[in-house]
This record gives C-alpha cells, sequence and structure tokens, in this order.
C-alpha cells in the first residue's frame, strides 16, 4: 500500500486528486492538508510514502516545506 498525503489550498484540486487516487486500489490517500501548518503538525504523527505538495501555500512556501 503506497499512502499519499496531498497539500494544496485549492478545494478542486484536492478533490480531483482524491478522486484520482481513490480509483487505484494500492494507493491510500492518508491525509489533505490546505496549508503548511497543517501538513506540518500532520507530519509529526504519520509521514506519507509521497507527498503531493503545492508551492505557493498562503501560509509556508512549498520550497521551506521540501527542505523540512
Amino acid at each position: 500500500m503506497i499512502r499519499v498525503g496531498i497539500t494544496d489550498d485549492h478545494q478542486m484540486v484536492l478533490a480531483g486528486l482524491q478522486q484520482m487516487l481513490n480509483d487505484y486500489p494500492h494507493i491510500k490517500v492518508s491525509g489533505v492538508y490546505t496549508n503548511g501548518t497543517q501538513l506540518l503538525q500532520a507530519l509529526q504523527q504519520e509521514v506519507p510514502d509521497v507527498l503531493l505538495l503545492d508551492l505557493q501555500l498562503p501560509d509556508i512556501k512549498g520550497e521551506e516545506l521540501a527542505t523540512t
């Protein structure tokens, strides 16, 4: 099972990615986050295998998050 986290501040993008990934039985969306702060808090509990990360988030830029 591949655990995927999604971080984006646009609900339409989040919903579309979730719907697309749910079609694959070997992929589980482990978390959906709308900003960098939510992502960092969630990563303290569970780290996904793959993170889809928007680079232009409202609070913390994706470039900063990617190096954390």
